[in-house]
């Protein structure tokens, strides 16, 4: 019934459902692969990743994700794949959050290693990313330093 709910008109409704729907995936894995096995869930929450009403819309949507990306047994790959992709593209923005939860999910071994429907260059090429996400992530914590070495790895 949630679903549905993540194309509905109203932006709050959708963020709200990405939020039950991001609680329900990390409870545990059978609960995510629920998720990911329910017809038009990804699709769904891929539309709210590209069109987003808010960057807190964005925020919820990438750490639904994240929360679909993890677990042992890791979740099947083919269903998450369109989700890899376009959260490459989230890489792109400047929220804190946002780049740490898509570059985990990016750097997660059983799926990057099998698939990157991405190009992701060389590291030299992501040296703009590298340097804002050492500014807004905080490299003086031991986080920042983590998710910038996590990066160059992903990308070298």
């Amino acid at each position: 019934a949630l679903v549905p709910l993540l194309r509905s008109v109203d932006a709050d409704v959708r963020e709200q459902s990405l939020w039950c729907i991001g609680n329900i995936a990390g409870d545990r894995p059978a609960f995510r692969d629920r998720v990911i096995a329910t017809p038009q869930a990804v699709e769904s929450l891929l539309l709210n990743i590209k069109h987003p009403s808010s960057p807190s819309m964005i925020r919820n949507a990438v750490w639904t994700v994240s929360n679909l990306c993890r677990g042992k047994p890791q979740p099947p790959l083919a269903p998450l794949l369109p989700a890899v992709a376009c959260l490459a593209e989230c890489l792109k923005f400047n929220d804190p959050e946002t780049l740490a939860d898509s570059a985990s999910i990016l750097a997660f071994p059983g799926h990057v290693a099998e698939a990157r429907p991405y190009d992701a260059g060389s590291a030299s090429s992501q040296r703009p990313l590298l340097q804002r996400l050492q500014a807004r992530a905080g490299c003086h914590s031991e986080r920042g330093w983590k998710l910038i070495l996590l990066l160059l790895c992903l990308f070298s």
